[in-house]
């Protein structure tokens, strides 16, 4: 077994391509595919076109975020507006990426959706109000 701990979204693949190529005898590759792979959302922004009119600030904060997959985020919202409610009303985070983060990206408790999955901590805005607000749409999210 190797772990690999460290490292960032930036340099994720040049780290990978290096373990596996330590690797390559023991895992039997001939070769290893050196091109250059966008990371999901990362292609395509110039078609995206967002199921529901938003305010601009969290349009803009929605597509830096998730690039094409914005509409994803956006879809359940669009059968529970709830879900286009700000998390704090001094940043543009909204539930639906709280129901993204627990429905994609495995998130199972505020901290890590406050920390990890939205902007609200590092932008100063991870007080109990809006820890209230993300354990309240986790809460509907993982009991569907």
């Amino acid at each position: 077994m190797l772990n690999v701990a460290g490292g960032k979204l930036t340099t994720y693949r040049r780290i990978a391509l290096e373990t596996l190529d330590r690797l390559r005898s023991e895992l039997g590759l001939h070769r290893l595919d050196r091109r250059p792979w966008p990371l999901p959302g990362a292609t395509g922004l110039e078609q995206v076109s967002l199921p529901l009119d938003l305010e601009p600030d969290v349009r803009t904060h929605l597509l830096h975020l998730y690039g094409s997959l914005a509409p994803e985020v956006l879809a359940p919202a669009v059968d529970d507006p709830s879900l286009l409610e700000r998390l704090h009303s001094g940043g543009p985070d909204i539930a639906a990426q709280v129901n993204y983060a627990a429905t994609h990206e495995w998130a199972r408790n505020a901290e890590d959706v406050l920390c990890r999955r939205t902007t609200c901590f590092h932008r100063g805005l991870a007080d109990e109000q809006t820890r209230g607000c993300v354990e309240r749409v986790l809460a509907g999210t993982l009991a569907a």
